[in-house]
């Protein structure tokens, strides 16, 4: 089974255009958004502490719905300390 000419150079200049795309990315300056870096670094502590104190593996003997837990109880603490942080910064009339 062989290609066409075309089919060739099409997939040729698609190549050339991905790469061409990822290296424009690559170049791009990327700010980092340092309150979303707390935050989120934040939950995720206040996560897994709450994680760690309650002791939810030795609750719940089955490795999936522990797992599932442990999952909703990060993703609460993410949830609602980026909430509070949302709140400060309407409150102190920053932006969201």
């Amino acid at each position: 089974m062989s290609i066409s000419k075309d089919e060739k150079e099409r997939q040729y200049y698609n190549k050339k255009l991905i790469k061409a795309g990822f290296q424009d990315e690559i170049k791009k300056p990327h700010k980092i958004d340092w309150a979303d870096f707390v935050t989120t670094f934040l939950g995720i502590f206040i996560g897994l502490s709450i994680n760690r104190l309650t002791g939810i593996e030795t609750r719940i003997s089955n490795g999936v719905l522990c797992f599932l837990s442990e999952i909703l109880i990060m993703a609460g603490c993410l949830f609602a300390v980026k909430l509070a942080a949302n709140a400060l910064r309407l409150c102190f009339g920053g932006k969201t």
